[in-house]
């Protein structure tokens, strides 16, 4: 995607009390997931952009309290589809920003989509496990 910029954080995401920015290197050590997996699964692949596809939001300590994360995988041939993964702390829930995450992740999924040039059946799709309440009722 030469000459693609990042998508900014929303106004509903800027109103959150978090600082936003795209997810780094250094921040798959910060986390409570194998940092190699998280690595791998955000920033591994030719394909992937975390300047692009990625949003971490971080208090006013520097501590990461939501992400968003959205993937279009150069595979797909009958359907594109964008994968949105996402979360929020438990204690910074029930603030909106599940929901502006989920709106930002939409748009860099259409957008993503969008920039592959491809026409037919598209997908936005947004993984919640079944004892995950609170981001099913999101999605």
């Amino acid at each position: 995607m030469l000459g693609a910029r990042p998508v900014p954080p929303s106004e509903a995401l800027l109103r959150t009390g978090l600082r936003w920015r795209p997810i780094e290197d250094a921040d798959a050590a910060a986390e409570r997931f194998a940092e190699d997996d998280l690595h791998d699964e955000l920033l591994g692949g030719s394909w992937k952009d975390p300047r692009l596809d990625s949003l971490l939001g971080v208090d006013p300590d520097g501590v990461p309290r939501a992400f968003g994360h959205v993937e279009v995988r150069p595979g797909d041939t009958r359907t594109v589809r964008a994968f949105c993964w996402g979360g929020v702390h438990p204690r910074w829930r029930r603030r909106g920003i599940g929901r502006a995450v989920l709106a930002w992740q939409e748009d860099v999924g259409r957008r993503k989509i969008a920039a592959t040039g491809r026409h037919g059946p598209a997908r936005l799709l947004v993984h919640a496990e079944e004892q995950a309440v609170d981001r099913r009722r999101l999605a």
